[in-house]
């Protein structure tokens, strides 16, 4: 009963007041304190209670961010978020959002000098805007088109040059290229 009760009470605090709007959009749920959500993880039983504590973990890692370890257990805790497909409602948020994070954040890897640094993973960005274009049609979620956008940044060539500064004539002139 007590077990019901909190996961009833961790539930609440995530969704928006009223329950109005979109609650697996992410904002909500990442106000609750971590360790309340680390604490839902442990205690729920069901499946689908423990896909919805690892999609609320994940998003509020991603919305706060965090220490190092915090920010590893991103990919982790999605993976958890995704586990159970489209049968729960959360599923288009976290495929999207998990393909984001791995596009920006991507795995926390340690260095040799006992340092951390953020290794943004492409290719599993790609396979979960992949699979949310896959399982969904167009309509069926807000991101299909996102998804698509980020498929294409991903695969097709791109080339930017931008130059930091003004310079004055016969200065030397520094610019960025990346492709």
């Amino acid at each position: 009963l007590a077990r019901e009760r909190y996961l009833a009470i961790v539930w609440r605090m995530a969704k928006p007041p009223g329950g109005q709007g979109d609650e697996y959009s992410g904002y909500w749920g990442s106000q609750v304190p971590l360790e309340i959500l680390d604490n839902a993880l442990k205690v729920a039983r069901a499946d689908v209670d423990k896909a919805h504590a690892h999609y609320l973990i994940a998003i509020a890692i991603r919305n706060r961010g965090g220490s190092e370890w915090e920010r590893s257990r991103a990919p982790e805790e999605f993976e958890g978020a995704i586990a159970l497909g489209k049968s729960t409602p959360w599923f288009d948020d976290a495929l999207y959002n998990y393909g984001d994070w791995m596009l920006s954040q991507g795995r926390i890897v340690p260095l040799a000098n006992g340092g951390w640094q953020s290794e943004p993973d492409y290719v599993k960005a790609l396979e979960m805007f992949r699979r949310l274009v896959t399982e969904f049609k167009k309509g069926e979620t807000r991101y299909w088109q996102q998804a698509q956008d980020q498929i294409r940044n991903i695969t097709e060539p791109q080339v930017n040059v931008s130059a930091g500064n003004v310079f004055l004539p016969g200065s030397e002139i520094q610019y960025q290229l990346n492709w």
